[in-house]
């Protein structure tokens, strides 16, 4: 990926919302995010579905979802050959990962929603692959946000899938430990990047990205980061991205020592990071990429009625569109439909977000709510 300067960072941003100032967009991001932990209850009835809600069926998400599902399969099951290729202490093949992220890259092109859902909606077992492929899904999403050149975006993937893969030197009962690392296993645990590093070196013709990527994902703006303890403009802007993307995936994800942390959680701890180890632009291009509430998220809406987030809204954050399945203040059920929230918003009824909730505590899993639940079965 070509090197950006912050200025132009900055002007690539600046396009995507309308002018608005970079403190002015913090100002928002930050008063919608402060107010996720906000509680209410207004409403006594359930609410009946509103006018131009959609209830189960099969259309055109349903169709793009379906094709990048059999590439995230597809891509998964080539990562975790790559992976234990190196096990064994062979060299990854090359080519077949290339063509692989050629074709995510084109997927996100197509309809990013579709893939960002796969990549976004977590499961429990074999978090190396699934860090991988989910950290290449959301770095070229936020390349893409940010202007990259297909190319750019194409290497960016690549650069994902093969940023951890010196995990594989690492004895797996350090990964599996149900305890959080002690100083001496968290030392071990960090050689994961010089190993990384010198696997990349086997690899002929690797783009000068992956490198930079696989290096700088643990730095830190602040000079807190490892394995070099880099400050400011000595980590490159595919690093700055890199340590975004791995955080965000890292927290959201469950591990055998903790759950998941529901998203907007995540990015609100996150936000503040924001010029102190993280890049304030790029976190703020990955936050107006993804959205407030990130697909796969659940939320109460204001009338009690609980929903999972299904399609994102890059033109107002605060407004996806939803898949309705729960009254919360009875636990029961409602036939599912779908809200676009944007529509509503004019609209009585309190189609509108009041908060996050916990998907844990209401016993579901956000998958078996979306529209194919198959589709995420890898």
């Amino acid at each position: 990926m070509a090197q950006r300067s912050t200025a132009d960072a900055s002007s690539t941003l600046d396009m995507e919302t309308d002018g608005r100032t970079r403190a002015e967009i913090e100002r928002e991001l930050a008063a919608q995010l402060a107010a996720l932990d906000e509680d209410d209850a207004r409403s006594a009835e359930t609410p009946s579905p509103p006018p131009g809600a959609v209830g189960d069926h099969s259309g055109p998400i349903d169709a793009d979802l379906g094709a990048a599902a059999t590439l995230f399969r597809h891509t998964n099951s080539l990562l975790g050959q790559s992976f234990e290729a190196v096990k064994r202490g062979d060299i990854p093949q090359l080519d077949p990962l290339q063509e692989a992220t050629r074709e995510l890259a084109a997927s996100l092109r197509r309809q990013p929603d579709a893939l960002l859902t796969l990549a976004l909606l977590k499961r429990k077992n074999h978090y190396a692959y699934q860090h991988s492929l989910g950290a290449s899904i959301l770095l070229m999403a936020l390349g893409d946000f940010q202007g990259a050149t297909p190319a750019q975006i194409s290497d960016l993937g690549l650069a994902g899938l093969l940023h951890d893969i010196g995990r594989m030197a690492i004895p797996d009962a350090l990964w599996d430990k149900p305890d959080p690392f002690t100083d001496k296993e968290r030392q071990l645990a960090r050689q994961h990047v010089p190993a990384t590093l010198e696997m990349l070196k086997k690899i002929p013709k690797l783009p000068k990205v992956v490198t930079e990527v696989a290096a700088w994902h643990h730095e830190r703006l602040d000079g807190s980061g490892y394995p070099a303890g880099l400050w400011g403009e000595a980590i490159g802007p595919a690093g700055r991205m890199a340590a975004i993307v791995d955080i965000y995936d890292a927290m959201t994800t469950h591990r055998c020592y903790r759950g998941a942390v529901v998203p907007p959680l995540v990015l609100k701890t996150m936000l503040g990071q924001a010029g102190v180890q993280l890049d304030r632009d790029v976190l703020q291009a990955f936050i107006r990429c993804l959205g407030i509430y990130p697909i796969g998220s659940m939320v109460r809406l204001a009338n009690n009625l609980l929903a999972v987030v299904i399609r994102s809204n890059r033109e107002d954050l605060l407004f996806p569109t939803v898949r309705v399945f729960m009254d919360a203040r009875t636990a029961r059920r409602v036939a599912p439909y779908e809200i676009n929230l944007a529509a509503m918003r004019e609209l009585p009824g309190g189609f509108s977000i009041l908060k996050h909730e916990v998907p844990s505590r209401w016993g579901v899993d956000p998958v078996q709510v979306m529209p194919r639940p198959d589709y995420f079965q890898l």
